[in-house]
This record gives C-alpha cells, sequence and structure tokens, in this order.
C-alpha cells in the first residue's frame, strides 16, 4: 500500500457570523476546485510510486515540449495561433497506466465530477462513488467503504488488480492509498440486497424539484 497525505490550500468553506450573529459554516462554490487542486497536490508526491517509467517519461516530455513552444512561439509553425488561444490543453498523467480502478470519496456530485475530469476518467471509473453517493450519500470519512464493497459485490476486483483510494477532508486536505488485491471477494457487504438494481436507469434526484433551489443561491456561498 502506497499512503501520502497532502494540505491543500485553505479554500472552498469558513465559519463565519451571519447577520444575525449565528456562527456557521459557509460553503463556497469554488469547493469542486479546492479539492481538485489538493488532489493535485497529492498527486505529485504518489505518482512517481504507483505509476510505470514509460508514462513517467511520456508526461514529462509532453510537459517539457509544451513549456518550450510557448516560450518559443516562432517554432510551432502554423499551430502557434491555436496554441496560444487555449487550443493545446496541458498534458495529463494517465493513472490508469498504474491503477485499474478508482475508489474516489462521494463528497458530491460537483466534486466527483471534478476529479473525473481532472484525472481523464470515464463514466465507468467513477460508477462505484456515484451509485453510492446516490444510495448511501456522504457518509464521511467511511463513503469510501461502501464505494469499494460496490466494486466488490459487482465482482470487478481481480487478483493483482490495483485500487487508488482518495478521501477529502476539511482544511482542505486530500489523503490517498493505492491497495492491490490479494484475493478473489464473494462477500456482497452493504450492497448485498439492491447491488442488482445498480447503476438505476436514471439517477434523477426526486428531491430536487423541492430543493433544487440550493444550486441557485444569490451570491457566491451558502450558509449552513
Amino acid at each position: 500500500m502506497v499512503e501520502r497525505k497532502e494540505a491543500g490550500v485553505n479554500q472552498g468553506h469558513i465559519e463565519r457570523e451571519d447577520g444575525e450573529g449565528r456562527v456557521g459554516i459557509s460553503l463556497s462554490k469554488a469547493l469542486p476546485k479546492a479539492a481538485v487542486r489538493a488532489f493535485a497536490v497529492n498527486l505529485r508526491r504518489l505518482a512517481p510510486r504507483v505509476l510505470p517509467v514509460a508514462e513517467l517519461e511520456r508526461f514529462t516530455a509532453r510537459h517539457l515540449a509544451r513549456r518550450l513552444f510557448f516560450q518559443f512561439p516562432q517554432m510551432q509553425g502554423s499551430g502557434s495561433g491555436k496554441q496560444q488561444n487555449g487550443g493545446d490543453a496541458a498534458p495529463k498523467i494517465n493513472f490508469k497506466a498504474g491503477v485499474d480502478h478508482f475508489c474516489l470519496h462521494p463528497g458530491g456530485t460537483a466534486v466527483i465530477e471534478a476529479v473525473k475530469q481532472s484525472l481523464g476518467l470515464e463514466d465507468e471509473d467513477v460508477e462505484p462513488a456515484r451509485m453510492t453517493l446516490h444510495r448511501w450519500g456522504n457518509t464521511s470519512a467511511s463513503s469510501l467503504w461502501y464505494v469499494l464493497s460496490y466494486m466488490e459485490a459487482k465482482g470487478r476486483l481481480k487478483v493483482g488488480d490495483r485500487v487508488l483510494m482518495v478521501t477529502f477532508g476539511s482544511g482542505f486536505k486530500c489523503n490517498s492509498c493505492v491497495w492491490e488485491v490479494t484475493g478473489d471477494m464473494a462477500d456482497r457487504g452493504a450492497w448485498a440486497d439492491c447491488i442488482d438494481a445498480y447503476p438505476p436507469a436514471t439517477l434523477a434526484n426526486p428531491y430536487m424539484d423541492k430543493f433544487g433551489w440550493v444550486n441557485d443561491v444569490d451570491g457566491d456561498t451558502l450558509m449552513l
């Protein structure tokens, strides 16, 4: 198991008083971005320990080439305009080169989507996190074990597979570790009575009609 812990920037939430003097927690709409930043800091330490040398060399070569082209735009020829206009995205590390499954903290739809985009993952990669959020909600640190149990119940974990487990916490902090599967899992755990119904045909939230206004709050913060 490889484990690292890194504290990210202190953004996304603050404790403060409202106009009536009541102390509460203010959650910013920048919370998913704070999660990705903390995640990026964490992965800089984790990547060299879990990825093959070939993937690290590929990423380094592309990163250096991109910096060189930006420094000397005349070297880009006809493609310079595309680079300057942001048409050429920054290179991403392919974590699938060293990891088979992603056990992500289901801290919310926005957080899951932000991590998915940051890592360039597919819907199937984040399915366990999404289904856990749908069935059990965000149960803080214990959420990860429901995500891992989903993979086990679906029979996706095979001997020798590697699982990247990532969780977020206050601060903003990010913890991660890599597990290696040493045996086939036959226990469906907490999902035993419902795993065959997942993923459902739709993830529509029946409460959004009544409480969807929470996503349209004025300003960029919401007092809880």
